[in-house]
């Protein structure tokens, strides 16, 4: 369903310093960075012809029929085509992870066309900091694309509002939520060195790294939110602990290919890090 999880190599002290800088010049150039989208929401059908709800309570609805997670993986494969809407209910649960988990193996072999993901909850402490607008987070052609992009000089593409960059250079972070993390990786774009992994890391617990980048936490003072992006990070010291950690272990992971590239392409981007003596942070979407 198009999850990664985006390394940058940071120096957390200019990190730091940048916010709450009110610089002007940063300011400009986050701007410059931040990709804006025009086109209305309105004129976007973000409805799904199926839809998979995973309720608070943990349980799979399928077109609001009660599945086990095997039947949701033989109901997706057998879609031919159309849209899938992803409705998640807050609190997460181990069974949205697992869902999520399931979804990025299946939905690219079914027939669907695109994703569609909204998150749900009745709960004033969630709804608080949470994005309940519907988002488009697959999609057939921008997949397709993916795969055939043979271009190393990859950008992310970020659409957060200008008001919001200016939050986090002015430091004015008392009402901060998920779109203040979305600006955070765009400012360590700008400042740091996004790490390339081939677009071949998701969620990080399938590797079974137990590497510390699996805990969220945030190290500048953003209020905790319960959306994307889930962010975590490493000290350079960290950094260099992991790396010789990481050195001593097999990568090999005869089960899965995919999780022994993601694995290797993990360890680079550390062992790159390590070597530029930064610290790294990780965006989780």
């Amino acid at each position: 369903m198009g999850y990664s999880t985006r390394l940058y190599a940071v120096e957390f002290d200019t990190l730091n310093d940048a916010i709450g800088s009110c610089d002007q010049l940063l300011l400009k150039r986050l701007q410059e960075v931040n990709k804006q989208v025009d086109e209305p929401l309105a004129e976007v059908d973000l409805h799904g012809d199926v839809t998979l709800r995973i309720t608070k309570e943990g349980q799979i609805l399928f077109n609001d029929q009660p599945m086990s997670l095997d039947e949701l993986s033989q109901a997706i494969l057998a879609l031919e085509s159309g849209s899938l809407e992803v409705v998640m209910e807050a609190p997460w649960t181990k069974t949205h992870e697992a869902v999520t988990l399931a979804n990025n193996e299946t939905i690219p072999k079914s027939g669907l066309e695109r994703v569609i993901t909204r998150f749900e909850s009745d709960d004033p402490q969630f709804t608080q900091n949470l994005d309940q607008t519907p988002q488009i987070t697959w999609s057939r052609n921008e997949a397709d694309d993916d795969e055939t992009d043979d271009d190393t000089s990859y950008q992310p593409a970020f659409d957060i509002s200008e008001e919001i960059l200016s939050d986090l250079v002015s430091g004015n972070l008392n009402q901060s939520g998920a779109e203040h993390g979305y600006a955070l990786e765009i400012m360590c774009y700008t400042l740091g060195k996004l790490l390339p992994d081939d677009d071949l890391i998701g969620d990080l617990e399938p590797l079974e790294l137990d590497t510390p980048l699996q805990q969220p936490r945030i190290p500048v003072p953003l209020k905790e939110y319960n959306d994307f992006p889930v962010i975590s990070f490493l000290t350079a010291e960290e950094v260099a602990a992991e790396f010789q950690r990481l050195s001593r272990l097999n990568l090999e992971f005869p089960s899965d290919e995919d999780i022994e590239e993601a694995r290797e392409a993990f360890f680079e981007c550390i062992k790159t890090a390590a070597g530029q003596k930064l610290g790294v942070m990780a965006f989780y979407h």
